[in-house]
């Protein structure tokens, strides 16, 4: 006797193909993400099994062999997007991390990459650089973020995106992928840090945590910027700032932006 029941995907229209899978008796399964094709005019909405409709990650419980259907629908389209004012994230000056509020409460779409990519010139073309790239006054960047429809939403040709109450701009869908690319051009202003660059190296590094312990305790050094040091803007540099910048080396999750583009 066989220890596992066979999931198997109907494009119900759509093309394309999903391979099969084994799943063993009675245990959880996460649904995939939907790798048809859909039907001209159409939409995917969710999967369903039997009566019962879900959204790719949803967990199913597989007791029998189960066959899961692509539903599609006619899509809704989205005519405009509220970023709820968040104008520091819309000028990309002050954040490289935290994505444009709103992206997480509206049913429509959501951010696809969860934070802003900076491109600069590079051999004529924009290439990107990491969050704890080195930002040089004066130098033109471009900063990113892609905004996804969610299942059963597409883009309508253009799209107001309001970035506070008084300003909106308008884009147009990039055709190539279905998503919405907002860019906007960026010049690194006079004073400008990286969050947690202590020594002005251009990177956040062990030493950063290291030039604040040797500045508490009256050590002399080359470099030392309290603007990038205070990592948690409470106008006092302490062991608390170089204990914040150890935890992101160690990749601990914390409240704050190290990496990001302060002035």
């Amino acid at each position: 006797f066989g220890r596992g029941f066979t999931v198997s995907f109907d494009a119900n229209g759509g093309d394309g193909a999903m391979n099969s899978v084994t799943v063993e008796k009675n245990s959880a399964y996460i649904l995939p993400e939907c790798a048809f094709t859909h039907p001209d005019g159409k939409a995917f909405k969710s999967w369903t099994i039997g009566r019962n409709s879900y959204s790719p990650g949803d967990t199913v419980t597989i007791s029998a062999n189960t066959t899961v259907t692509a539903k599609w629908v006619e899509p809704e389209k989205i005519t405009s997007i509220d970023l709820h004012g968040e104008t520091a994230a819309i000028t990309g000056q002050f954040s490289t991390t935290n994505p444009p509020a709103g992206y997480t409460d509206d049913p429509a779409y959501k951010i696809r990459i969860k934070g802003w990519m900076y491109y600069t010139r590079y051999n004529g073309r924009y290439r990107w650089i990491g969050f704890d790239g080195f930002f040089e006054e004066g130098v033109e960047y471009m900063a990113e973020y892609v905004i996804e429809p969610n299942p059963g939403y597409v883009f309508s040709e253009y799209v107001y995106v309001f970035s506070d109450d008084n300003t909106f701009v308008t884009f147009s869908p990039d055709s190539r992928d279905g998503y919405l690319h907002v860019t906007k051009k960026v010049t690194a202003k006079n004073g400008s840090r990286i969050l947690g660059d202590v020594d002005g190296d251009g990177v956040v590094s062990v030493l950063d945590a290291t030039t604040i312990q040797k500045v508490r305790a009256s050590i002399s050094v080359n470099h030392f910027s309290e603007t990038a040091a205070d990592v948690d803007n409470d106008r006092v540099v302490s062991v608390i700032d170089a204990t914040l910048i150890q935890k992101w080396l160690a990749k601990i999750s914390i409240p704050y932006n190290i990496g990001a583009l302060v002035v």
